[in-house]
């Protein structure tokens, strides 16, 4: 997990999440212009990222990933502390251990969550592998 959170942190450095209000087109890259329309648009701010945040606990010091949006905070299953992600990245797969579900402010770990259903959507949608350097 140690070397997923550095290769994912060092990603969150240069990689960006845009939206564009002109034709609705959403994506994740370096680039701010529209492969749609063209148009070029600011990057979304941290509040807005939907994707898979990546979560630093300071009371128990557990690492771990899962989807969020970035205004969204997420317990933590070793103490249950609710964490806002330290950064978002883009990808399809939360977590490879996977034995911890997910768990929320939006859906308190009950039910279908909307936040994780958007960002298994959009990463489906826009085929961008979490690992692109494994694939």
């Amino acid at each position: 997990m140690e070397d997923g959170f550095e290769h994912a942190k060092a990603k969150a450095a240069w990689i960006k999440q845009f939206k564009c209000k002109g034709c609705r087109n959403d994506w994740w890259g370096v680039s701010n212009q529209c492969r749609n329309c063209h148009g070029t648009v600011p990057p979304v701010d941290f509040n807005n990222m939907l994707g898979v945040g990546w979560f630093e606990c300071e009371q128990c010091n557990r690492k771990f990933a899962g989807f969020c949006r970035g205004n969204v905070r997420s317990a933590c299953h070793r103490c249950g502390t609710k964490l806002l992600a330290s950064f978002i990245v883009p990808g399809d797969k939360a977590s490879a251990g996977g034995r911890d579900h997910h768990d929320c402010e939006a859906c308190h770990g009950v039910g279908d969550c909307p936040i994780a259903a958007k960002a298994r959507g959009h990463a489906a949608r826009t085929n961008a592998p979490f690992w692109p350097w494994l694939t």
